[in-house]
């Protein structure tokens, strides 16, 4: 008797398992089926979109900026940088951070304006990077030597050194 109303309770735990399986997956489904099913041409912009740099994106794109005109640049050039930096982040095709970076390098071993190497790019090609870096000559190299070879080095490079040798105080 009592063997029997052991296996029952294991029967109706099973199938309470089963059952609750069966609602997770319903729940599952259903809140992501409007997601899935949803025709994305419907979707417009959203008036609160701005195409404007926030306070973080500002300083990477003084950080490049610098980078770009170097420390002996004639005197309103680095702003002239910065907006046009801000000018390949914001209208279309976005330039991300780090191909931006890569683009300077570009502009920096070639020795000529930004403008003049994103004219020499084909839009249908793409950035095409690895084989830029691959063509460069013995003097295009040398103009990089020791310098950053992504954002991340550039951006470590212009920390400030600890001065605490990283003891805590």
């Amino acid at each position: 008797m009592v063997w029997k109303a052991v296996t029952k309770y294991a029967h109706e735990r099973d199938d309470m398992k089963r059952l609750a399986i069966l609602a997770i997956a319903a729940t599952l489904f259903a809140s992501t089926a409007a997601i899935a099913f949803a025709d994305d041409t419907d979707v417009e912009a959203d008036s609160s979109e701005t195409q404007e740099l926030n306070d973080t994106q500002l300083l990477k794109a003084q950080l490049l900026a610098d980078y770009l005109v170097g420390d002996d640049a004639e005197e309103g050039a680095a702003e002239t940088a910065v907006e046009e930096l801000v000018l390949l982040r914001t209208e279309e095709p976005v330039v991300g951070w780090g191909a931006m970076f890569k683009l300077l390098q570009l502009a920096k071993a070639y020795d000529i304006p930004l403008a003049d190497l994103l004219a020499e790019y084909d839009e249908d090609d793409g950035w095409g990077f690895g084989k830029k870096f691959k063509d460069l000559g013995d003097e295009e190299n040398d103009r990089l030597e020791g310098t950053a070879k992504n954002l991340g080095q550039l951006k470590k490079q212009q920390r400030e050194p600890k001065t605490n040798n990283g003891n805590k105080p």
